[in-house]
């Protein structure tokens, strides 16, 4: 399976935040979002303001829609 560049896939979907694709693993390893043992990337999911500060983590490899709620459930507080 393919994906679209992000710029293709936030414009599709009229997404009002930016992406970020993470092909050389550089984020994963300064967010610490691997897994130890394998150094597989974990689905991890940061909400950032408006000055990049992180004000909310969800991370949770199989509960894709865990993600989406529990962001929307930051947003509105």
């Amino acid at each position: 399976m393919t994906f679209p560049p992000t710029k293709n896939l936030k414009k599709a979907h009229r997404l009002p935040f930016e992406l970020l694709s993470d092909e050389s693993g550089k984020v994963c390893k300064a967010y610490d979002a691997l897994i130890p043992l394998i150094k597989m990337p974990k689905r991890v999911t940061y909400l950032l303001d408006q000055d990049h500060k992180i004000t909310g983590v969800f991370s949770d490899m199989f509960e894709s829609k865990g993600h989406i709620e529990s962001m929307l459930k930051k947003l509105k507080r």
